[in-house]
């Protein structure tokens, strides 16, 4: 079997070898909106690895719930089943709409465990992936319209361009507010002429306002992806520059900072 030209930026980088053994174990599925790909509490069945759209991971206390993180064609879910635990910490739900690749958890496990390259290649991207989540703890400090520019920015990161499919109440889930405070937030922006919303749609219009105005909230865990994932690919540690902090709107995108 010829193995598929992957978008997904960590099945890209399995060498001819392995990506032939591991094709016959991926299923291609469709990421419908609000699909849960994991429940907490619960045993990973899948591992995904998503080719567009966005999958957040959310963290349920109670009735309470709020974004962790979130991974696009840059990631995977499950991946705690590196460290050994088949049991889901947090819920898992896809908020941009989509496709991917799906992998059954044992497959996973065995597939890793034959390739330890292909497994420290994917500890790396668990690194960034903590790292986001410690960012997106500190930015609960911001005001709401940083929260929501940085949120925005991830997403557009991570889409296939700045017409992005999104309500009012699932953005005031993953930003953890009422609906009304989005609404009004969004209102904001849209004053600043950074985006145009209108029902169930946001369209970025200017990218580096919102950069500006969600200042040091975003960049940091961009340019350390892009610096952890260049050295787990080549070797070679560097030195993340000025740039790679704030970055600019076509650095920025994931995709195309490889």
């Amino acid at each position: 079997m010829t193995a598929p030209i992957f978008n997904n930026r960590l099945l890209r980088a399995l060498g001819p070898g392995p990506s032939d053994k591991l094709v016959p174990m991926l299923t291609k599925v469709t990421l419908g909106l609000r699909d849960v790909i994991e429940t907490r509490g619960e045993p990973v069945k899948h591992v995904y690895f998503p080719e567009n759209g966005v999958i957040s991971v959310v963290a349920q206390a109670g009735d309470k719930s709020t974004e962790a993180g979130l991974a696009g064609n840059e990631g995977m879910t499950g991946a705690q089943l590196l460290l050994g635990d088949p049991m889901s910490p947090n819920g898992c739900m896809v908020q941009l709409a989509g496709d991917g690749y799906r992998m059954k958890a044992d497959d996973f496990v065995s597939f890793t465990r034959q390739h330890q390259d292909f497994r420290e290649y994917l500890l790396k991207y668990l690194q960034t992936f903590l790292i986001q989540s410690s960012q997106t703890s500190l930015a609960m400090r911001a005001s709401l319209e940083q929260r929501l520019a940085r949120w925005l920015l991830m997403i557009h990161d991570r889409a296939s361009g700045p017409r992005l499919e999104l309500t009012h109440e699932f953005l005031g889930l993953m930003l953890a507010t009422r609906r009304a405070g989005v609404t009004v937030a969004l209102h904001e922006l849209e004053g600043k002429a950074l985006l145009k919303a209108t029902r169930g749609v946001v369209t970025i219009t200017d990218r580096p306002g919102l950069e500006e105005l969600a200042g040091p909230y975003y960049g940091i865990a961009e340019s350390e992806y892009r610096r952890i994932m260049q050295v787990a690919a080549t070797g070679h540690n560097s030195e993340p520059n000025k740039q790679d902090i704030h970055s600019n709107a076509e650095a920025a995108r994931l995709d195309g900072a490889a």
